[in-house]
């Protein structure tokens, strides 16, 4: 749960705080466990502390980004980026999909702190590398697929009114 406080004055003087306890696993599954890229890519939160909000991997969910890292330096240098309050885009090197562990593997992602008072939360949506070129190989293939469609018909328009201009020349 993530813990509200919202202070009590009377005057100038505070007289203690009205607190709130937010279950954030409904909040997340319904904006944050919808978000897929691909196979292999999903969204996933720490808070400022390095405390995992969100994960759908099974188990990280309420541990520190440190426990989980097992010793990766990439992973490292993304979650202290992160923890900062920094926001870009970020490679690393990780060896788990869904529930099972794998060879480590490229992964791209970009991050952003969502600030709300003296905290934050940092978001990463990630993907494996091998998923964002193949949709930019598959987007590169139309391309070349649409240029060439292009090409192959502004050069029978061109010989048809090259055609015509002979024509048009000969009488």
């Amino acid at each position: 749960g993530v813990a509200l406080h919202v202070p009590g004055f009377r005057g100038e003087e505070c007289k203690g705080t009205i607190a709130f306890l937010v279950d954030f696993r409904p909040i997340a599954r319904r904006f944050l466990a919808v978000v897929r890229v691909g196979d292999t890519g999903y969204a996933w939160v720490i808070s400022r502390e390095g405390r995992i909000l969100y994960s759908p991997i099974p188990g990280f969910t309420g541990r520190q980004v440190a426990d989980v890292q097992n010793g990766n330096p990439s992973l490292l240098a993304v979650t202290e980026k992160m923890r900062a309050g920094e926001e870009g885009a970020a490679e690393y090197e990780f060896d788990r999909v869904g529930t099972g562990k794998v060879e480590p593997f490229r992964k791209h992602g970009v991050y952003l702190p969502i600030r709300f008072g003296n905290t934050f939360w940092s978001v990463m949506v990630a993907s494996s590398e091998n998923e964002v070129i193949s949709s930019l190989a598959s987007f590169r293939n139309r391309l070349f697929l649409a240029m060439g469609l292009f090409l192959s018909v502004g050069m029978a328009l061109s010989a048809m009114g090259m055609k015509a201009w002979l024509i048009v020349q000969g009488e």
